[in-house]
């Protein structure tokens, strides 16, 4: 006869971790202060009676018990960081199957001109929109891809947002948008309305819009055209139920917390760690995922050092294998560069042949620039600039512009210093040069080179 034991189950087991309230944190401010900022915050518990269980107002002259007992609220709630509507993007894409979150920037290429390194991209892993007879039907490029909603903002913007509430003790586990926790629009045709004092925060089944109220004239007919379901207007009371406007300011914010308490739990992005300075990456990990609290943690750090320890066991011997090889291979260059002759005879002769021929090109540049300075000393200062100048083997040809006939003097002294061409619209004159270097001092032929010097009023002489 089998005796089965009695089934024991502790009521430890069985018990249900209590769920944090979650705590919702409104900055006014669109841009991260350096100190305290002016905010309103709102501690909401899912599933009871009363979505908002207490809310508060706090600003830069807000007494220390306040803000403390805020930081101490974030501590024990899930808390939600709510960045302005007009920071925060959502994008509803056709994405395939099996892309990986390093790959969403290339989703946004088309639609977003901002820097994808310089963005925070979230999949929202829930979508409450409702769904349409239309929206079931689907095709064969349907099966091959997903729709994704995607949200977004700014990297630099929420990492100074997470400066900000670390430097205050505050606790932030998530981000989102006022937008994504507003309504869905419950019938087509209808869109959800909330009504900031600013602006209009619109949302539809699959798109959201932030609208200034003073370009309400200038609003897109697909929204206005539509039926609006306004839900809270900070001007004109809660919608439907509430024509009038509202006795003050902080029952304005309060009902509109209580608004976004009543979508809660919601699917918000996680906010990762800032990075801290001096910690490594395997200090990070651990404690992020607090793997010192987790049972069977004492295993797993013995299987982890030891793969540590073989992949520095790999890495040294790598290492010291790459060291011989690069060593080998240095002794070799040595010994090569070693058997290697000194320059031939033929290389010395080219060598030779080479500075003289430099030299006698030195010694012809010198040539021309003694002839341009004798033609220089014998030209009037009214003479007009150079036009061109010609230099070949044995000549020297230089050319000015001209609108007037010569003077017989001027003629007379040009002869002397050459061979005088006279045009209606120019004046030439060409000068032998001292003879080129021999052919046994120099091995290059000078070819024939011609200068535009432009408006170069470098020849005239100063009038005594």
């Amino acid at each position: 006869m089998i005796r089965l034991k009695p089934l024991r189950i502790s009521l430890r087991a069985i018990k249900q971790k209590p769920v944090k309230p979650w705590l919702l944190i409104l900055p006014v401010e669109s841009e991260a202060p350096e100190g305290r900022a002016s905010l309103y915050w709102g501690q909401c518990q899912p599933g009871s009676s009363s979505s908002l269980i207490k809310w508060g107002q706090l600003d830069p002259h807000s007494a220390e018990r306040d803000w403390h007992a805020l930081a101490q609220l974030s501590q024990q709630s899930r808390t939600v960081l709510l960045l302005p509507a007009q920071h925060v993007s959502f994008f509803k894409v056709t994405a395939p199957k099996g892309i990986k979150p390093k790959e969403w920037p290339l989703l946004l290429e088309d639609v977003t001109p901002e820097d994808p390194d310089n963005l925070v991209i979230a999949a929202l892993k829930s979508d409450d929109a409702p769904k349409h007879d239309d929206a079931l039907e689907q095709d064969s490029d349907a099966v091959k891809s997903r729709p994704l909603s995607l949200l977004v903002t700014e990297r630099d913007r929420l990492a100074a947002w997470q400066g900000w509430a670390q430097s205050l003790n505050i606790r932030l586990h998530h981000w989102s948008s006022p937008l994504q926790l507003q309504p869905y629009p419950e019938t087509t045709g209808t869109l959800s309305v909330t009504g900031h004092p600013d602006y209009w925060l619109i949302k539809s089944p699959t798109q959201w819009l932030c609208w200034p109220r003073a370009l309400e004239a200038q609003l897109p007919p697909q929204w206005h055209d539509q039926t609006w379901r306004i839900h809270w207007d900070s001007q004109h009371g809660d919608g439907p139920d509430q024509d009038g406007p509202y006795q003050d300011k902080q029952q304005s914010i309060s009902q509109w917390l209580a608004l976004m308490a009543q979508q809660l739990p919601c699917d918000c992005p996680r906010l990762a760690p800032l990075h801290q300075p001096g910690m490594s990456s395997l200090r990070r990990w651990q404690q992020q995922l607090k793997c010192s609290d987790r049972p069977g943690y004492q295993p797993f750090r013995r299987s982890l050092l030891a793969v540590a320890l073989l992949g520095l066991s790999h890495w040294g011997l790598s290492s010291a294998q790459q060291w011989q090889n690069d060593h080998s291979s240095a002794e070799q260059r040595t010994l090569a560069l070693a058997e290697r002759d000194i320059p031939s005879q033929q290389s010395a002769r080219a060598i030779r042949q080479r500075l003289a021929a430099l030299a006698a090109q030195q010694q012809r540049q010198q040539q021309i620039d003694a002839s341009l300075n004798e033609i220089r000393a014998q030209l009037p200062a009214s003479w007009p600039p150079l036009a061109q100048l010609s230099v070949d083997t044995d000549h020297i040809t230089l050319t000015w512009p001209q609108d007037k006939p010569l003077s017989a003097e001027t003629q007379a002294t040009m002869a002397q210093l050459g061979t005088l061409a006279v045009s209606p619209t120019t004046v030439s004159l060409q000068r032998p040069l001292t003879p080129a270097p021999s052919a046994d001092t120099a091995t290059t032929t000078d070819t024939a080179t011609t200068t535009d010097l432009g408006t170069d009023n470098t020849m005239g002489k100063a009038s005594p």
